[in-house]
């Protein structure tokens, strides 16, 4: 990225990105043991917000078999001579997770429709990816200027890792509107139209226009967009 922040990779074809593969505890065992005392409902929201960064990233998504229905292998860390109970893809509990599979389904819907969380060189993330402020707890960046030749102008993205209400001031970009996450949205104050923002005091160094805020409220991820 330049500046402060450093990159391993020097591409993004070079960072394959994932939460859970075939080797260690899958995402979900390593939550329950990282989280005593946490609901399943708590272990949830973590699993799908981490799910989401994967799939809202830059680089190559990586998602291991039966991530979407939150495989478990029991606690079971190196099962490479584990019986089948530990190792197989168990249907019963894809079954049961039929929300979450939909969840995962309409996260692979965005990252397709939205070619600008898949620039192909790091010039072009260089170029419209930028850190937005973020609470603790929460990072925010946009991806500006219909990257990648993405049919939005601008997006906004969110992670959320606070479980309480939380409100944030908003790019003056245009008036936004919520593309994904809307059940952790309590109130978004679009903002001013594109004009309007690149006419305000802002453009001269002042204080933001518009009055773009987000209220939202739950561990999660929330992507806004201002359309052509």
């Amino acid at each position: 990225m330049g500046g402060q922040i450093r990159q391993f990779a020097v591409e993004p074809v070079q960072s394959v990105n994932y939460v859970e593969c075939h080797d260690n505890h899958t995402l979900w065992d390593k939550i329950e043991l990282s989280t005593p005392g946490a609901s399943d409902e708590e272990r949830r929201a973590m699993h799908r917000l981490a799910s989401a960064i994967v799939l809202t990233s830059q680089g190559i998504p990586f998602l291991h078999a039966g991530q979407e229905f939150m495989r478990t292998k029991g606690g079971v860390e190196n099962s490479y001579k584990s019986p089948i109970e530990v190792n197989w893809l168990d249907w019963e509990r894809c079954a049961a997770h039929q929300d979450d599979v939909s969840y995962m389904r309409s996260l692979i819907a965005l990252r397709k429709a939205h070619p600008a969380f898949r620039l192909k060189t790091a010039d072009e993330i260089r170029a419209h990816l930028r850190f937005e402020a973020a609470p603790p707890h929460a990072v925010a960046f946009t991806l500006r200027d219909h990257a990648g030749g993405d049919p939005d102008r601008h997006l906004y993205v969110l992670y959320n890792a606070n479980p309480g209400a939380l409100s944030l001031e908003l790019p003056a970009l245009g008036p936004w509107e919520v593309r994904f996450g809307g059940e952790h949205v309590l109130a978004l104050e679009a903002g001013a139209s594109g004009e309007a923002a690149a006419a305000s005091p802002a453009a001269a160094g002042g204080p933001p226009a518009g009055g773009a805020r987000l209220e939202v409220r739950g561990v999660g991820v929330v992507v806004l967009a201002v359309p052509r």
